[in-house]
């Protein structure tokens, strides 16, 4: 459509919305107010609305789409405190009004929270203190107001939508929660770590740290505890977002892709942030199947833009993880710049494992042990955390069969017993994500 097409389009839309009102103020009889607007506007007395629609019709419409596709009724109107000041759009009436910070704020070291309007994301600073953190705290920089001023009211709930998946108050786990991984944890730290504490190494144009990465492994292997504790390593440093495919796939035709872009928008807003999409493959398989849908097809078209838009300058990082990374499309691959290998856990790592789940392990005989470590081979970290947690439930059940006070000791026949029930969950996906490694990690 050409500018000159846009722009009769434009006014006949607001012509017929003109001649809507008309009819609406007639069957009220606002004879006066509806000659007012005749003349004013210029509305020809010869044109008439249509017996099939009015602007209470429309009204009460909007209203059930509304509600259905947001699961509540829709605020229309609402009371003002004061009047709002000449010359200056709605939307930023709104922000003067919510946004707008006392000049003694800045001198305190304290900043307000940011309430864009009453659907809005609101973000509060909870550490005062310009220094380092204190654990549990979280900063964030305030984004100017410019950012915000031409934001359209859909923008503003999709936003609040997206602010769902922030985590604010970070995980329990840390980096020496996972035990291996070494090549994982090497590649988030330059990401995001390395970046924060010496930012003059990384320079757009010379050296750049890598902004979108890809964990795949069997399930089990520890993958997403990672995330979790990168999550808690940046806490009061980076914004973490753990998106989920509820929060950006919608039923309704255009919406998935919006929620997608308003996503992005708001994590450069909050930027540094770490944006972490969990079993990916669900949002980024094949586009060449027979059985893509149109609507699945335009949102990976999507995905595909805000990847490749978004530079290293605008502080976004993209983590994601999966188990299956042969489902994925290769024009998503391509944007993945490390495909890390999370692989099942070596003799020593599964060693550590035992001891941390199983602390009696280690009074045990080092033949003993040695024996139970070389028959865990193919086991993931989560299966061995498992076989600790069957062995430690069988104390339990011998204490209640024998009405006992004390829980008998675990011994390393407990443990072999555990695992006569315990079958390897990954041992046929571990030599093809091993194999599909060499393929595209050489």
């Amino acid at each position: 459509m050409s500018l000159e097409e846009e722009r009769r389009a434009s006014g006949e839309r607001r012509r017929n919305l003109l001649h809507l009102i008309v009819q609406f103020l007639d069957d009220l009889g606002l004879s006066e107010t509806r000659e007012s607007l005749l003349t004013e506007a210029k509305l020809p007395e010869d044109i008439r609305v249509c017996d099939n629609v009015d602007l209470e019709t429309m009204y009460l419409e909007y209203v059930s789409y509304y509600q259905v596709k947001f699961g509540r009724a829709p605020k229309i109107v609402k009371r003002v405190t004061r009047q709002p000041e000449p010359r200056k759009s709605a939307t930023r009436q709104v922000l003067s009004r919510t946004a707008g910070a006392p000049k003694s704020a800045g001198k305190s070291g304290s900043q307000p929270a940011i309430d864009l309007s009453t659907n809005s994301l609101s973000i509060v600073q909870i550490c005062t203190n310009s220094n380092s953190p204190r654990a549990g705290d979280f900063r964030f920089e305030r984004p100017p107001l410019s950012s915000f001023e031409h934001c359209s009211p859909e923008w503003r709930e999709i936003a609040q939508l997206v602010y769902r998946d922030f985590i604010a108050d970070g995980t329990k786990t840390t980096w020496s929660d996972v035990i291996g991984a070494s090549c994982a944890k090497e590649i988030l730290r330059e990401s995001i770590i390395l970046p924060l504490e010496h930012p003059e190494l990384f320079r757009q144009g010379t050296l750049e740290p890598w902004r979108c990465v890809l964990l795949h492994g069997a399930p089990g292997t520890g993958k997403t505890l990672l995330a979790r504790a990168l999550c808690t390593e940046t806490l009061g440093k980076v914004t973490f977002f753990n998106v989920v495919s509820s929060t950006i796939v919608s039923k309704w035709r255009g919406d998935s892709e919006k929620y997608l872009r308003v996503l992005f928008d708001v994590a450069k807003l909050y930027s540094p942030s770490v944006v972490f999409f969990d079993e990916i493959e669900g949002l980024t398989g094949r586009r060449d199947s027979s059985t893509e849908h149109e609507a699945s097809r335009r949102l990976k078209s999507e995905f595909l833009t805000l990847l490749d838009g978004f530079t290293p300058s605008s502080g976004i990082f993209v983590l994601c993880n999966t188990n299956l990374p042969w489902e994925i499309d290769p024009a998503f691959l391509r944007r993945f710049e490390q495909k890390i290998l999370v692989d099942v856990p070596n003799m020593e790592d599964r060693r550590e494992i035992i001891k941390k789940f199983l602390p009696e392990s280690i009074n045990w005989v080092p033949l003993s042990l040695e024996k139970i470590i070389k028959n865990t081979d193919g086991f993931t970290g989560d299966d061995l955390r498992i076989a600790c947690k069957d062995t430690l439930m069988g104390q339990v059940r011998k204490l209640i069969r024998n009405q006992k006070n004390q829980t008998p000791g675990v011994s390393p026949a407990d443990f072999e017993t555990s695992l006569t029930r315990i079958t390897p969950t990954a041992t046929n996906l571990v030599e093809r994500h091993r194999q599909w490694h060499e393929k595209y990690s050489k």
